[in-house]
């Protein structure tokens, strides 16, 4: 049973921290006599801060106590809710009262505090003296602080505990019973909590705030290892990477005029690519990926420390090889395969702030060496010589920005100057919406709110300028349940690591294959001869390839046809030379954009992850030559294309009538055969051994005169073509009768026996479609004996003479308009010649 004890009004943002931004308290009126403290119940020369309620609406700007903001009461107690008032906590029965152990907690957080207090007031009295050197001047340099390495490893843990304390946290665990925590991790922390005996995830937040206060951050890196051990490993491995891949850097504005604002939640605030994705199966928005890259700690209106990851370049460190390829690692895991090369961008990538110098190295010839009689490793009487860095009005409202765009859940926006926040606010209304202002996620209804809120606020300071917004839709993420559940692989593999068990080799293979996944782009991609590193080179390129192509064909609108089709195979002839894995991936490039084109002009075109180039691509090693490889993948795609934009249908080969239309189909037909070649020269040996048995059949037994001679329509085919399409159907039906056992002899059996042997029944059948619908289309093997519905007679002598004649006409008419067009462009050139 708890103990009795008054109700505590406690602090997510320490006092000592608040007195940066106060200042005595002066009512705007005449003290009355004998009166002790104003009508608000504010003390006179009682340190307040000025802030913006946003509880209010509007906001309203007003002066509060120090020890009156920015806290909560009973904050890390059990059986409160969140929002408790004290006279509500003053009236809770002593069973739900703090307990000892609550107690305890907030003891050691305070003496926590009391020990970070004393360096934040080193760096504030260097600040304070720089200022004062440079007014007298004597000094004109930039501030400094030196620090030890306990003296900075003590603030780094201090920046956690402020972040991990706040309420998000709070809200995160503040749960009654395990059933119902709802963070993205439940999985993994239900399984902690039953290994561990936990009840509520309350006692979780407490023991994991207690083990890291505890944490002796010993120089040999021990902690690294037992820390895990002590306390939820999910939050101990955040921890580790708060304190070990980010630099911490000191800031101050480089104007008088400029001043950092504070936040309830500026110590929980990073700057980085943050993700959210719609749940397709329950509807809701739920956070996705995101990477801090900078995270921030308000110290005074002129002091802010930025803690700033790894992964942007070092010029100094970066001298070393090895140190310059495990940063481009590090950027390569953590950015570019999560969000795409060069796509994670930060809005603080030129911030001018650098790593501190320490005592036991030196930069010296393009290189670090070791000072005196230092041997490399840390060591407990290790100094850091922080610079303060004075941040351009550029950064300073940037970060500004950042804090006022996450300050949707605050209650107060805390600032020292009225004019200098005045400006704040103006240029966070005014900056561009990739900056902030976007509204998306989950919460999108509250932080539309808050930029009401402070626009409104805003126009009572005198501004008129207008705010600036964005709407982001998230992303359908069909299968976010099973994102989840392969996370909480990950972490658990991660774990098993961090514990090292002995096993690890076998850890990291399994974790390399789930994080590392090939997906069935990659696997066929790597079977054509492709690799990770020249994959992003072969995207690239085939870019290039599609916007070359397009280019060429917009340059030369105007020009004659026969001229522009005589580029377009010249270019593709060369394309076609380019290895098998980039061609894959070009065709699988240009399908994609020309999906995109037809469906913006409102027309219906499929838009499929596998294509014919995955078929065919499976089939590579069937296929000796790369050209004929990338042939066979171009011809394919261009059937897909004809097919799919509507040009070619499978009535194409009958429903001849006597028209435009008819001839159009003729036409069509004439050009699919002679487009892709002879299939006798496809490039799989099996095909084109069939196929050159067919064609030995047609002419042995002359059977296309004998078909052109009956009342059909390869009457109107050349005899090549005649005999190519003979030659396609026949394979075709090899094929066919092949799968169903009914081979007409047993060489064309063997044949298609030996090509399902290298790659499986299944992937013959998808080959087959795509040879005889896409790459070498072929009519049914009854189709010349349908005449076309019709026969030559009357239809014939409609199709050779009317569709021509109207083809004329058509063409007549447009050399026409196009002269007419000319000479006005003529006159009007003249006309404004003489003007």
């Amino acid at each position: 049973m708890g103990t009795a004890t008054k109700p505590e009004y406690q602090h997510f943002v320490p006092q000592f921290l608040l007195r940066n931004f106060a200042h005595p308290y002066k009512p705007a009126g005449p003290r009355k006599r004998g009166k002790r403290k104003d009508e608000n119940g504010i003390y006179f020369n009682e340190l307040v801060v000025r802030n913006v309620d946003l509880t209010q609406d509007p906001p309203v700007i007003c002066e509060k106590p120090v020890k009156r903001i920015l806290g909560e009461m009973d904050m890390y107690d059990d059986d409160h809710p969140a929002t408790a008032t004290a006279a509500a906590a003053a009236t809770a029965p002593e069973s739900s009262k703090p307990s000892q152990t609550e107690r305890n907690l907030e003891k050691m957080l305070g003496q926590l505090e009391s020990k970070a207090s004393a360096v934040f007031q080193k760096i504030t009295k260097a600040y304070k003296e720089d200022v004062k050197d440079k007014a007298e001047g004597t000094d004109f340099g930039p501030a400094s602080v030196e620090l030890t390495r306990g003296e900075r490893d003590l603030i780094r843990k201090f920046l956690f505990i402020l972040k991990y304390r706040g309420m998000r946290f709070r809200k995160r665990f503040y749960h009654a019973t395990a059933e119902t925590y709802d963070d993205d991790d439940r999985e993994l922390l239900l399984e902690y909590m039953a290994e561990r005996g936990y009840a509520k995830p309350l006692d979780v937040w407490h023991d994991n705030i207690k083990a890291i206060i505890d944490v002796e951050m010993d120089t040999e890196g021990r902690w690294v290892k037992e820390l895990p051990k002590r306390m939820y490993h999910m939050d101990a491995q955040w921890f580790i990477s708060h304190t070990e891949f980010y630099y911490m850097a000191i800031c101050t504005p480089s104007s008088p005029d400029e001043e950092f604002i504070l936040t309830d939640n500026s110590y929980n605030i990073f700057e980085g690519p943050n993700t959210f994705v719609k749940d397709g199966n329950t509807g809701p928005v739920q956070p996705f990926y995101h990477t801090p890259l900078h995270m921030f700690a308000p110290v005074s209106p002129n002091l802010m420390i930025v803690l700033r990851a790894m992964t942007f370049p070092n010029p100094l460190e970066d001298t070393d090889k090895a140190v310059l390829e495990y940063r481009r690692l590090v950027r390569k895991v953590v950015l570019d395969d999560v969000y795409g090369p060069g796509m994670a961008r930060s809005l603080l990538e030129d911030l001018p702030v650098a790593k501190a110098q320490n005592s036991y190295c030196r930069f010296v010839n393009n290189q670090f060496e070791w000072i005196g009689d230092k041997i490399p490793g840390r060591r407990k009487d290790d100094k850091f010589y922080f610079t303060i860095f004075p941040l351009p009005s550029k950064h300073v409202n940037t970060i500004n920005t950042i804090l006022l765009d996450n300050a949707s859940y605050c209650s107060s926006v805390v600032f020292n100057d009225t004019a200098a926040f005045t400006k704040t606010l103006e240029w966070f209304l005014a900056a561009p919406c990739f900056m902030a202002k976007t509204v998306t996620g989950w919460d999108k209804d509250v932080r539309g709110k808050l930029f009401d809120k402070l626009e409104t606020l805003s126009r009572s300071l005198g501004s008129k300028q207008k705010m600036l917004r964005g709407f982001l839709e998230a992303p359908v993420g069909y299968n976010f349940t099973g994102f989840l559940k392969w996370n909480a692989q990950k972490h658990r593999l991660i774990k098993k690591l961090m514990q090292d068990t002995g096993d690890s080799e076998s850890i990291l293979k399994e974790l390399d294959d789930l994080m590392n996944p090939k997906t069935e782009f990659q696997k066929i991609y790597h079977s054509l001869g492709g690799s990770e590193d020249s994959m992003l080179y072969d995207f690239d390129q085939a870019q290039r390839m599609w916007t070359l192509r397009v280019k060429i064909d917009s340059w030369s609108r105007g020009v004659d046809e026969s001229i522009r089709q005589r580029n377009r195979n010249i270019l593709e002839e060369a394309y076609l030379r380019v290895s098998p894995a980039r061609y894959f991936v070009f065709a699988k490039v240009s399908r994609i954009k020309i999906a995109a084109a037809e469906l913006s002009k409102g027309k219906e075109y499929p838009v499929d992850v596998v294509g014919p180039e995955d078929i065919i691509a499976q089939a590579r090693h069937i296929i000796p030559e790369p050209e004929n490889f990338n042939r066979l993948i171009h011809n394919a795609m261009r059937g897909y294309q004809l097919i799919n934009r509507g040009m070619w249908r499978k009535d194409t080969w009958d429903n001849m009538t006597p028209n435009v239309s008819g001839f159009m189909k003729i036409f069509t037909i004439q050009m699919m055969v002679d487009a892709p070649g002879s299939i006798c020269d496809c490039g799989i040996p099996e095909v084109e051994h069939l196929a050159r048995l067919a064609h030995l059949h047609v002419l042995n037994a002359d059977l296309h005169s004998r078909y052109a001679e009956g009342p059909n329509v390869m009457a109107l085919l050349e005899d090549d073509q005649q005999i190519e399409l003979l030659t396609r159907s026949f394979v075709r039906k090899a094929f066919a009768d092949a799968s169903k056992g009914e081979a007409s002899e047993p060489l064309v059996g063997g044949l298609v026996a030996s090509l399902k042997e290298k790659m499986g029944d299944a992937s013959v059948n998808r080959l087959e479609v795509v040879i005889f619908d896409f790459a070498y289309p072929t009519p049914p093997s009854d189709w010349y004996h349908k005449g076309g519905k019709g026969s030559v007679s009357l239809r014939m002598v409609w199709i050779f003479v009317l569709g021509p004649l109207l083809w004329l006409i058509g063409f007549m008419w447009l050399t026409f308009t196009k002269a007419r067009q000319g000479m006005r462009g003529s006159v009007n050139l003249r006309s404004r010649g003489r003007a």
